[in-house]
């Protein structure tokens, strides 16, 4: 399944994003230091420098695993595609964003500093299995991000008449990550405990206006 190195390797780079998610509870992102972090961890920073080149860079991994995590459950636990699966998928964030709202926030802030796409490797199996020991067939899931969850429910909705056939995936994901990741922005402004209303509201206005853009 993977090597010994692979499994040390995800176990350490797991450590490093830990010690970074405790401290970020109380201290802003920018005033954390690397060093901080590999000591929480007991992680050496020639160590974080082979796995990141910068601190921003755990919070794509971060996303990966949460990627992963959320599309299993999607497919393993609820059982559940199309619309229903986009569905739950916003509920999950919602959920999140209100326990956790500083790593949202922080995630959101570093996407709009970011002048180019920000790609790290790709999950290895050991990444997934040690974040995920319960999970079966946990390898099988991709980590590309949110198109990777998108992409195919969106395409399979249109398969089972969900949305038109003529629909515009490309388009329609654009638009589902931007309510994905615009909602949260206004938070200072709507209480943290609404934010699953407001997607969902968001959510049948989008499909209600596909429907009728897209129908003959």
């Amino acid at each position: 399944m993977f090597t010994n190195r692979e499994k040390n390797t995800a176990i350490k780079k797991q450590a490093i994003l830990k010690a970074l998610l405790i401290r970020i509870k109380t201290e802003d992102f920018d005033k954390i230091k690397i060093r901080d972090i590999c000591k929480d961890s007991s992680v050496s920073e020639a160590s974080f420098y082979n796995y990141f080149s910068k601190k921003s860079d755990l919070f794509v991994y971060f996303v990966q695993l949460w990627t992963v995590e959320t599309h299993w459950k999607l497919i393993y636990e609820k059982k559940v595609d199309g619309l229903n699966a986009i569905s739950l998928l916003f509920e999950d964030v919602a959920s999140f964003t209100v326990k956790h709202p500083e790593v949202m926030a922080e995630i959101i802030s570093l996407q709009a500093k970011w002048k180019t796409k920000i790609d790290l490797p790709l999950l290895t199996n050991a990444d997934k299995v040690i974040a995920f020991p319960d999970y079966d067939k946990v390898e099988n899931i991709a980590s590309k991000g949110l198109d990777s969850i998108l992409i195919p429910h969106l395409e399979i909705a249109i398969k089972n008449g969900e949305l038109p056939l003529n629909a515009p995936v490309e388009v329609i994901t654009l638009t589902l990550k931007s309510i994905f990741f615009g909602i949260p922005i206004f938070l200072k402004e709507t209480p943290v405990d609404k934010i699953n209303d407001i997607y969902k509201e968001q959510l049948s206005l989008l499909w209600l206006a596909i429907k009728k853009q897209y129908s003959n």
